[in-house]
């Protein structure tokens, strides 16, 4: 199994909407990918970089959920005590206790056929066939709602953004073509000042 250069997103002000566009929760943690041939399993940063030295506890656990054959793209969050991606807490990884799940979104290999030349919507399709969730490895939810419901939901959790994928989009290694868009969400806070 061969790691593939991440597919990236292209930063947006406006999410693109329509039937042909589908939204996830721009996560706040490590890119990753998790690459099972059946004997060994590797979780790898979006640079290829071994990261099972630094997280170890996910690699039996992406053993048992990872189809011999394949590897998936993701993104490895670790989970403050509300559930919530943590950016500091992965960073500080060495001495955080918070829980590490790899979230997977996207099914490049399976039984070691290449997929990345079919649309996103049938690899998606086949990874949540695929996939064996445990308690640290899941399925990233795709959720085909309005734009603004999305942008909604993302705000009232106080969550990082969203991410619009084209369901009709092949998987175009080390590029950012607009298949795949992000958009940052501010979160604003009310301030009282007193003098």
């Amino acid at each position: 199994m061969s790691f593939h250069e991440p597919m990236e997103c292209l930063l947006v002000s406006r999410l693109p909407e329509g039937p042909e566009w589908t939204y996830e929760i721009k996560l706040d943690g490590y890119r990753s990918q998790a690459l099972c041939d059946g004997e060994h399993t590797q979780l790898l940063s979006r640079n290829g970089k071994d990261l099972g030295q630094r997280f170890p506890a996910l690699l039996p656990e992406l053993a048992k959920a990872v189809p011999p054959g394949s590897v998936l793209d993701g993104e490895l969050v670790a989970l403050d005590p509300s559930g919530r991606p943590s950016f500091s807490l992965i960073q500080n990884s060495a001495t955080s206790d918070a829980t590490f799940v790899f979230l997977a979104f996207d099914l490049l290999r399976l039984d070691g056929a290449d997929l990345t030349q079919r649309p996103l919507s049938e690899r998606r399709a086949l990874l949540r066939a695929s996939l064996r969730p445990t308690a640290t490895v899941q399925l990233s939810e795709s959720l085909n709602i309005p734009a603004a419901q999305m942008l909604e939901l993302v705000r009232s959790h106080g969550l990082e953004g969203v991410v619009a994928k084209r369901l009709s989009s092949t998987y175009e290694q080390g590029r950012r073509t607009g298949a795949w868009t992000k958009m940052r969400v501010e979160l604003s806070q009310e301030l009282v000042i007193g003098g």
